[in-house]
């Protein structure tokens, strides 16, 4: 209390100078890896003064330290505060911004787009998000900004336009899927499956190379989490078909971290469809793959989809609990 009393003897116009100081002195004598410990602290400092500001070199280094903490902040589940940081990010860009730092405006829209959603701020996040798209001259970025909005529309429900999101950025990347597939659709892409598969063993799939091109790694992303918007909603033919692209992908170019997802809900349909020799091998080899990239992300969804539609088939429920230990 005697501190905030003593605050509030400090005139406004000198609160800007001393919180910009402070910031500054904190920047200059602590060490780096004490900067980084502090980071919020500092840039908090830094944000009371930045009016002060007048030289663009200066607000363009604001605006990065305030994007590092609004993603620190967000990794961290401190939605607003990553919100806060990062409008402060936008607001310190010079005014020119998309022509002379392309670069850095798209990051920064990028991540005041994601924490808008995840603040509920559905209008500003979609202003940010047609922003994006207009400064986005290349297919594989308007795929970036799609993604991006159907991991934001499935975290917050709204299924249908994460559904339709996702459509749109795989058209971009030359992958075709209607809303509404038949039985055709999944028919012919469970025949490509087939194809691609020919006489390899499912275990040999291991030695497939690793995903290397940024549009098969995007299209893998999505379709992963087009599953789930389509399995929600009901669309049993929806939600095949998404499984078989990916795996087509995996089986045709190779894998990424998200291919042990994808094999995994793969032995989802062909546990379906009573091929449970098929189920169980592809199920194995989602876990493998999950072990060769070590991800712990996604780890407990690959694992669930084995457990339930691989093991539980050619084992006893006993030696399930051990799975997830």
């Amino acid at each position: 209390r005697i501190q905030q009393a003593a605050y509030s003897l400090v005139p406004e116009e000198k609160k800007q100078h001393i919180h910009f100081h402070i910031g500054r002195l904190m920047q200059q004598h602590l060490t780096a890896d004490e900067q980084a410990e502090n980071a919020l602290e500092i840039v908090r400092q830094l944000n009371e003064g930045r009016g002060l500001l007048d030289d663009d070199a200066e607000r363009l280094e604001f605006a990065n330290l305030n994007l590092t903490v609004a993603k620190k902040a967000r990794a961290s589940a401190a939605y607003r505060p990553a919100f806060e940081y990062i409008n402060v990010a936008a607001e310190l860009l010079p005014e020119h911004a998309w022509e002379t730092h392309a670069s850095l405006a798209s990051e920064i829209f990028h991540e005041l787009s994601v924490c808008a959603y995840l603040c509920a701020e559905f209008d500003i996040a979609e202003a940010h998000c047609k922003t994006l798209l207009e400064h986005a001259d290349r297919p594989l970025e308007q795929a970036e900004i799609r993604f991006m909005q159907l991991v934001q529309y499935a975290y917050n429900r709204r299924m249908e336009e994460a559904i339709q999101v996702g459509i749109v950025g795989l058209r971009l990347l030359g992958i075709s899927i209607p809303a509404k597939p038949t039985q055709a659709d999944v028919l012919k892409e469970l025949l490509w499956a087939k194809w691609n598969l020919r006489r390899r063993k499912i275990a040999d799939l291991i030695n497939q190379p690793v995903i290397s091109d940024p549009e098969i790694i995007l299209s893998m992303k999505i379709l992963i989490d087009f599953i789930t918007p389509s399995y929600l909603t009901g669309n049993a033919n929806l939600f095949a078909l998404t499984v078989l692209k990916a795996a087509n992908l995996s089986l045709k170019h190779g894998h990424n971290p998200d291919s042990a997802f994808g094999y995994a809900n793969y032995a989802v349909l062909l546990a379906a469809m009573g091929d449970l020799k098929s189920a169980y091998g592809f199920g194995k080899l989602g876990i493998a793959l999950n072990d060769f990239f070590q991800d712990k992300e996604g780890r407990s969804r690959t694992l669930t989809m084995y457990a339930l539609f691989g093991h539980s088939w050619r084992h006893p429920l006993k030696t399930l609990p051990p799975l997830f230990a």
